[in-house]
């Protein structure tokens, strides 16, 4: 149940494809050259665009509008690109974030069922090491219930995830679970080159099932990591494809305005976050699902509140240090 609740808040909460920065933003260019955007308000039949043609095929490419003078007196529109095949407000002119994580990070949690403390939940980024030749970050989070909850169901669990440092996609996600008198292991590998996956799991440990996965994709943990490195903004959602062992579905994370969070590691100023997604069995939400990540570089979790059919559960972030990013101080 613990570690349930942790993989379920954490995972697809956070955790849990792209980020939008609320209504008003222009939809994408339907070419894959240029697009310019004109108010609708606009008269359209008193408005043109005109392609200046360059000295040279070295030279830059003018287009402009070309307007009525009641409206050039008061406004002038010049877009510019070193060739044709340049295209205006691309994803790729956004600055891109630094990765708010690496190897050393820690994540204590203290997790409760409304006050009663039911266990601890660790996530870390433990290493770098290579998986079919890329190297990967992995990052693990685990839980574990405490001595008085181990005599009614005792909670052993461990879930990894091998994160491609370069591409920041997922190679292999590996799942331990002992909760209560049921253990089991699962074991996804990665080949999104060839489109396939190996799923490796106790009972055929060495025969695994062949599934078809096209594309780049996150597991559930690495789900969470992926959307620290999000651009977010408030009113908005961002979607992240995510894959569960067999299962692979658009996990939308709705992104709330900010709130100063006081929880056992301190007080942060954090965005409000709620994970949007259709979920069955045994945590499955009647409510919703709170989460709070600070709103500075690391987007790190602090806490967690849920609904679920037995009552509310908490994890508070109860002691954290962070890796390297820029030169920051380390926080014990």
């Amino acid at each position: 149940m613990i570690n349930g609740f942790f993989k379920y808040s954490v995972v697809i909460g956070l955790l849990l494809s792209v980020p939008s920065s609320g209504d008003d933003d222009p939809e994408p260019p339907d070419s894959e050259d240029s697009a310019v955007v004109i108010d609708d308000s606009l008269d359209m039949d008193s408005l043109s665009i005109v392609q200046d043609e360059p000295d040279t095929l070295s030279d830059s490419v003018g287009f402009k509008i070309a307007m009525p003078d009641s409206l050039a007196d008061s406004m002038s529109v010049v877009i510019e690109s070193d060739s044709l095949l340049d295209t205006v407000l691309t994803e790729s002119d956004e600055p891109e974030m630094p990765l708010p994580f690496g190897v050393g990070e820690r994540l204590e949690f203290d997790i409760s069922f409304e006050f009663v403390l039911g266990g601890h939940a660790i996530m870390a980024v433990e290493s770098v090491q290579q998986f079919d030749g890329y190297d990967c970050f992995v990052i693990a989070s685990s839980a574990r219930s405490t001595r008085t909850v181990d005599y009614f169901y005792k909670v052993r669990d461990r879930i990894e995830s091998w994160r491609d440092v370069d591409s920041g996609f997922s190679r292999k996600f590996v799942k331990n679970l002992h909760e209560g008198k049921h253990k089991y292991t699962k074991r996804v590998e990665y080949f999104p080159e060839t489109g396939i996956a190996y799923l490796f799991e106790k009972k055929s440990p060495k025969i695994p099932d062949t599934l078809e996965v096209i594309g780049h994709i996150q597991d559930v943990l690495g789900a969470f990591y992926e959307l620290r490195t999000r651009p977010l903004f408030a009113d908005s959602t961002v979607w992240i494809d995510v894959h569960d062992i067999r299962e692979r579905y658009q996990l939308g994370v709705k992104i709330y305005g900010k709130e100063k969070i006081k929880v056992p590691a301190g007080e942060f100023n954090c965005y409000k976050i709620e994970p949007m997604l259709e979920s069955s069995g045994l945590f499955r939400r009647k409510g919703n699902m709170e989460i709070w990540i600070t709103d500075d570089e690391y987007r790190m979790p602090v806490l967690m509140k849920s609904w679920l059919y037995f009552g509310r559960v908490f994890a508070k972030l109860n002691r954290y240090k962070l890796a390297e990013i820029k030169k920051h101080a380390e926080t014990e």
